[in-house]
């Protein structure tokens, strides 16, 4: 479940990864279940997951994301600086953090992975054997 992945902001590399406890800490602090703002409805375009992705939400991940010596105990504007910052570098956008966000949560491995169809390619293989025969 511990996927880690690396937020680089300015010179600084922050390790990040989300637990369960994480999870529950996040949702508490934005007073929403994760599960509603990644529903299962949604999961099929990522795309409106972005929808759902508020600068509450950003701010309380990263704050329980990135497991240092602050963890969980970053104030908000310790958060606005480290994405100002962020933001600051020539491509570097909030739609990044908000895909950022998604990955960590998809890490988790609370949602089945995202299988995306290639036009042109078969839809299911053949079964090696029938029903009837089995």
């Amino acid at each position: 479940m511990k996927t880690t992945r690396t937020l680089t902001v300015g010179d600084k590399e922050y390790e990040a990864y989300l637990t369960i406890k994480d999870m529950r800490m996040i949702e508490r602090e934005i007073g929403q279940s994760l599960l509603s703002i990644f529903d299962a409805g949604s999961l099929a375009v990522v795309a409106n997951m972005t929808k759902n992705i508020s600068l509450d939400l950003v701010m309380a991940t990263l704050r329980f994301a990135i497991h240092d010596d602050k963890y969980g105990h970053r104030s908000d504007d310790e958060l606005y600086d480290m994405l100002d910052e962020y933001c600051a570098v020539e491509g570097q956008t909030m739609d990044h953090i908000g895909g950022f966000v998604i990955q960590l949560v998809f890490d988790t491995g609370i949602y089945n992975k995202i299988k995306f169809h290639q036009a042109g390619a078969e839809k299911n293989a053949e079964p090696t054997t029938s029903k009837e025969e089995r």
